[in-house]
């Protein structure tokens, strides 16, 4: 089973995401995003430092989604590989490899929301569900 799980919703999606920790949770979220835009696998790219700071996990997990959003969207870039480097809840270090996007996105997203979202802890692993407006 993969990390991650889009989840239907009347009308926005939903993902699901779960890790071990937050740099698993980070990355996760990341992939789910790639799907969600029905992005194809690539490899190479310019590889780049994201560095986001926000007063907790849940904002630092909005701003990291919507920032990846504004790339691929507006910049017409795909994420070929992204590395969490480090993820403390408040403070976000990631490498992405960025490619030229090909072709067109399966859909518009507009943005990550903060609708119902919480970064918790079940068992061993950490869970979150994110609400995308599109």
């Amino acid at each position: 089973m993969t990390p991650h799980e889009l989840l239907p919703h009347t009308a926005d999606v939903r993902l699901r995401v779960s890790a071990a920790d937050l740099a698993g949770l980070f990355a996760a979220a990341a992939d789910g995003l790639v799907e969600l835009f029905g992005l194809e696998s690539a490899a190479g790219g310019k590889k780049e430092r994201l560095e986001l700071s926000a007063p907790d996990a849940e904002g630092l997990l909005v701003a990291w989604l919507n920032e990846l959003i504004y790339r691929i969207q507006s910049k017409g870039l795909s994420p070929a590989c992204v590395a969490v480097v480090s993820c403390d809840g408040r403070h976000l270090a990631a490498d992405v490899s960025w490619v030229e996007r090909k072709g067109r996105l399966d859909r518009e997203v507009k943005a990550a929301t903060y609708g119902g979202l919480a970064v918790e802890r079940k068992g061993k692993k950490l869970e979150a569900t994110v609400l995308f407006d599109l």
